[in-house]
C-alpha cells in the first residue's frame, strides 16, 4: 500500500522549526583508522557534516529511548542537510561548542522519507 501523504512537506516543516529554535551542529564521523605497520601509529579520518539540531532534556513521560543515563540529553537533527543519518558514537558539536556523543539515533522516517532524527547524546 502506498502512502498518499506528502512527507516531504512534513520534512521541510520539521526542517523550518529545528533551524527556528535550535543552531548549527556539526556531525562528525570518524570513517576510517590506518594503522602504520612499521610503527603502529593509528590515525583517524573522519567526516563533518552540518545541520541544524536542538538540544532538549529528556522527560521522563516523554522518553522513547532504549536506555538513558544520568546525563544524558535529546538531539533533535534536521535531516535536509545530511546524506545519511548519524551514526552511534559519531560526536555532535552544538554551535555553542558543546560537544557530545551520540548514543541512539531513531529516525521518524514515514513511507521512506526521512522527516527528522532523533538522538540521544550524553558526555
Amino acid at each position: 500500500m502506498s502512502s498518499k501523504f506528502n512527507y516531504s512537506n512534513t520534512q521541510k516543516t520539521a526542517a523550518r522549526l529545528i533551524e527556528r529554535f535550535g543552531g548549527s551542529v556539526d556531525i562528525i564521523s570518524v570513517v576510517n583508522d590506518t594503522i602504520d605497520p612499521v610503527t603502529g601509529a593509528v590515525t583517524q579520518t573522519s567526516t563533518t557534516n552540518t545541520t541544524d539540531g536542538v538540544v532538549l532534556e529528556i522527560l521522563n513521560n516523554n522518553n522513547q529511548f532504549t536506555v538513558v543515563e544520568a546525563g544524558d540529553r535529546k538531539l533533535l537533527l534536521d535531516s535536509t542537510n545530511l546524506s545519511e543519518p548519524p551514526n552511534t558514537n559519531d560526536i555532535a558539536e552544538y554551535y555553542d561548542g558543546t560537544t557530545y556523543m551520540i548514543k541512539e539515533v531513531i529516525p521518524l522516517n514515514p513511507a521512506g522519507t526521512d522527516v527528522m532524527y532523533t538522538c540521544r547524546i550524553g558526555r
